[in-house]
């Protein structure tokens, strides 16, 4: 028998309970000489751009780690509780809803596989009205928020609010475990990398996920400290640097956010969404960039060399203060399928476009990046227009509903105008900045 949510439900907020995970957590290890890292390169190196496809359909793996009865709404599907059992696999989770009347058919069956960019939260119903017309339950959310998937779950009775405890901190346990094992063990790093100019003023380094469309990428991320008011970061295909990806420039506005919920290791930065091993992790990268921003909205000079082993000193003792557990313990196998069996070029792997072929301006409804006309341009000067990574810009003629806009202004661009593109380091200029000055580029402490 269906129990009656109340229409209020739509809106839950967390409570803001937050479980500590306990001794079972895992994290990797990190080195405290990170000077040795060039030595123990140990994440894909010049093996092309690692990807995992996500689905929300992928079957189950392995035995089930825990089952029980609860009531199960999925938002936007229904408006009302069901009695279901919930069924917490390694990879996802599965509702078997009631059970067959008479004997006769099959209860309906859901399984939802996770992506990394998924969390879980106790919440309540949205007023004080409703949570009084239901004393005795207890509710808790799963989101797959990587597919706008959001799926509600309540426990009743005497031990209802250690029930949802338990249920919470194991969901966020699976959560954890199935994200670390999409990662290469690696040890966060401060230094540059000999002979890598480009990562002269790196203040944190390491592997992070990055969410695309129907994808998740492994991507090397590097944080540089702030020159001229604006903050690098740079992605990687792997530790070596060797093959960047996508640089983009942090500056005081740009927006930086996390996804607040129970062990949660996901944030945003100027609309691209990461994911790091660990909470933790995801700490460290967040007060850095914050650092940052509060040296630049005060207009604070360029680091010098002994600024920059300050700032690497700093992050470095943050970094010792994680827990450590043996670096060499065995990896778990990775809990999605890779989509990558070899290099491709970087225009197909930071997007959706089945082709990176040149052609002629033509409607961009169904591609991430923009299709550039076969026709370089040039500055007033004779420069050049280039990326941050030096790639020419393109000239490109906006399609209708993408939402570009200047890097260097922070202007909008209107659908159907012209603009300086690169597509394979989403890297865009208006057509005012292009003919003023030359592009930007990275600062090293080699220039």
């Amino acid at each position: 028998m269906a129990l009656l949510a109340p229409a209020s439900l739509c809106a839950p907020s967390c409570e803001g309970q937050g479980y500590d995970q306990g001794p079972d957590t895992i994290t990797w290890t990190r080195s405290d000489e990170p000077r040795k890292q060039a030595n123990r390169l140990r994440g894909p190196q010049n093996g092309g751009i690692v990807r995992y496809s996500v689905d929300l359909q992928h079957p189950m793996q392995g035995l089930p780690l825990r089952i029980g009865e609860v009531h199960y709404m999925q938002s936007g599907q229904s408006t009302n509780f069901e009695r279901a059992t919930l069924t917490l696999y390694a990879n996802g989770f599965s509702v078997r809803l009631g059970e067959p009347q008479n004997g006769d058919g099959e209860a309906e069956e859901l399984s939802i596989a996770w992506s990394p960019f998924s969390l879980v939260q106790a919440c309540r119903l949205h007023s004080i009205k409703a949570d009084l017309a239901s004393p005795s339950l207890r509710l808790f959310k799963v989101s797959v928020f990587h597919h706008g998937s959001t799926h509600f779950f309540a426990v009743e009775g005497e031990d209802a609010d250690l029930e949802r405890t338990r249920w919470v901190a194991d969901v966020s346990r699976a959560l954890r475990l199935f994200t670390q094992s999409l990662f290469f063990p690696f040890s966060l790093s401060v230094e540059p990398v000999p002979g890598v100019i480009g990562t002269g003023t790196r203040i944190l380094a390491g592997y992070l996920l990055k969410c695309e469309k129907q994808d998740v990428m492994l991507v090397y991320g590097e944080l540089h400290a702030h020159q001229n008011s604006r903050a690098e970061f740079v992605l990687y295909e792997d530790e070596s640097c060797a093959n960047p990806l996508l640089p983009f420039g942090i500056e005081v506005e740009t927006p930086v956010s996390e996804h607040v919920a129970v062990d949660c290791s996901c944030f945003t930065v100027d609309c691209q969404h990461f994911t790091a091993r660990t909470s933790a992790e995801k700490a460290l990268w967040l007060r850095a960039i914050s650092n940052l921003k509060v040296k630049m909205r005060h207009v604070m000079e360029n680091p010098t060399p002994e600024d920059l082993q300050a700032y690497r000193a700093s992050i470095s003792e943050y970094i010792r203060s994680l827990t450590p557990e043996e670096e060499d313990a065995p990896r778990q196998k990775p809990l999605l399928p890779k989509r990558r069996t070899e290099r491709r070029p970087l225009m197909k792997a930071m997007g959706d476009c089945q082709s990176p072929q040149v052609t002629r301006t033509k409607s961009l409804e169904n591609c991430d990046t923009a299709t550039a006309i076969n026709i370089p341009k040039r500055n007033p000067k004779g420069r050049k227009l280039t990326c941050l990574m030096g790639h020419e810009l393109q000239l490109l003629s906006v399609g209708a509903g993408v939402g570009y806009c200047c890097k260097r202004c922070k202007a909008a661009i209107d659908d159907g105008a012209q603009l300086h593109r690169c597509n394979l380091c989403d890297y865009d200029l208006c057509l005012p900045c292009g003919t003023q000055a030359p592009a930007p580029h990275i600062v090293s402490l080699g220039e």
